[in-house]
């Protein structure tokens, strides 16, 4: 968004990844298909860049709705924009990579390992307050949900693993809270920023999301 209008991207099977441009039409962005791709502003001018993976040829960024560049060789299947390093300017890139673990794609230049176990799923949110987006991290069973906070601590949050999470300040406060999705049996939970913990929903919903509708 460069235009104070945000565009839709979406792909398509067999017709390849598209862009509803300026809420009035579609325009190609790729040819090739790809289920895993995400937005955010990794150069730190214009509006967002698209960052996304294709099978058999690794992941790339799209700069400023013009320039394609790849940024790895191998294929991620878990990519995530936020301000991991700092509290303003460019954007960071936290990638999972399936057989070596989750990586932070930093200042648009630099790869450095997060974990060398390879996630579930991952959130990003700011925990602490204090401007910088910090992670949610998923290992899944037996290992279950942490958080990594300015990019030092982790701590964590539940020993079971969830289906699904989302992280934003719904108590609030400036600080972020965590929707989690146990799956059934144990139904949706908020875990507030102090550490307390809520029940929402006794059922398990199909998908989270937070969002500041009103």
């Amino acid at each position: 968004m460069v235009n104070g209008r945000d565009e839709v991207i979406a792909s398509f099977a067999g017709a390849g990844v598209w862009g509803w441009y300026n809420d009035a039409s579609w325009t190609r962005i790729h040819s090739s298909v790809s289920s895993v791709f995400t937005a955010a502003n990794i150069d730190g001018t214009g509006g967002d860049d698209l960052v996304v993976v294709f099978a058999g040829y690794g992941t790339w960024t799209l700069r400023n709705n013009a320039t394609w560049a790849q940024i790895h060789s191998i294929e991620a299947n878990l990519v995530a924009g936020g301000r991991l390093d700092a509290s303003a300017g460019a954007q960071d890139l936290i990638v999972g990579f399936p057989g070596y673990g989750l990586y932070q794609y930093a200042n648009n230049a630099t790869w450095t390992p997060v974990h060398s176990v390879h996630p579930m799923r991952v959130a990003v949110g700011d925990l602490d307050g204090n401007g910088r987006d910090d992670l949610v991290v998923d290992f899944g069973t037996g290992l279950g949900i942490w958080s990594l906070t300015n990019g030092t601590t982790w701590a964590q949050i539940h020993s079971l693993t969830a289906e699904s999470i989302a992280v934003g300040d719904v108590t609030p406060n400036g600080r972020a809270d965590i929707a989690l999705d146990f799956g059934a049996g144990h139904g949706m939970w908020l875990r507030s920023d102090t550490g307390s913990w809520t029940q929402l929903h006794t059922s398990s919903p199909m998908g989270i999301s937070v969002a500041d509708l009103n």
